[in-house]
């Protein structure tokens, strides 16, 4: 718990592919909570609630919610990834290149 998403599938491409902030834990429907999201959400539309789950946003509830089933997916993949030691994961300059296109 705590610890950011890494993009490291194609799939991250469609949040911006930048790791997945963790916002710091407070009680639900609290206005800490709401202040704590400010800066996970300054670059990215989509940030862990520690202890809680994945928030996401977007233009629209439909890209709001691809927005949420992308990270969903990355963080299964990216936790296997680390179940099973591996320590390299995509290079920086392909995640580049497809955030360009």
């Amino acid at each position: 718990m705590g610890k950011e998403i890494l993009p490291v599938t194609v799939e991250a491409v469609h949040y911006g592919a930048i790791p997945v902030k963790v916002a710091e834990y407070a009680s639900p429907g609290s206005e800490e909570l709401a202040r704590s999201i400010a800066y996970p959400l300054k670059d990215s539309d989509v940030c862990l609630l520690k202890y809680h789950g994945v928030l996401a946003v977007g233009d629209s509830l439909e890209k709001a919610l691809l927005n949420l089933m992308y990270v969903e997916e990355v963080a299964f993949l990216y936790y296997h990834l680390l179940a099973m030691g591996q320590t390299q994961f995509m290079p920086q300059g392909i995640i580049d290149s497809l955030k360009n296109e």
